[in-house]
């Protein structure tokens, strides 16, 4: 089903809307649809000759990995290395946050304003 909307898409989108999808699942803690997913879809393309070659598609093959480790380095190391790939759907950063909280208790970096915002509030 995943495949056949983002047929909807453009193909060099693809892999956006798989890696959208897993994000999505893992920051929800549902990492047994995740990789579930992710197994079907690699099913699919295979049965119909297409080969998984995109950045993104091996980033989700790492990021199912590391969420069942306690590995807060590789997951930073990941989101660094994929941040040009990531970066075409700001969505998938956001989503990467909400991971980095959930599985490593990494806070997100808050921006400027909001800093500032705290700093006043504590006067």
């Amino acid at each position: 089903m995943l495949l056949d909307w983002a047929s909807h898409g453009y193909q060099s989108e693809l892999d956006l809307f798989i890696t959208r999808s897993i994000l999505w699942l893992i920051a929800k803690q549902n990492l047994r649809d995740a990789n579930d997913l992710f197994s079907n879809v690699q099913s699919q393309l295979e049965a119909k000759g297409a080969i998984m070659s995109s950045p993104l598609f091996h980033f989700d093959s790492f990021i199912l990995q590391t969420v069942t480790r306690d590995a807060a380095p590789l997951f930073n190391l990941l989101k660094e290395k994929y941040t040009p790939e990531l970066e075409r759907d700001p969505a998938l950063l956001q989503t990467m946050e909400k991971i980095g909280e959930v599985y490593f208790g990494i806070k997100p970096k808050g921006s400027l304003f909001s800093d500032m915002l705290k700093m006043f509030s504590g006067m």
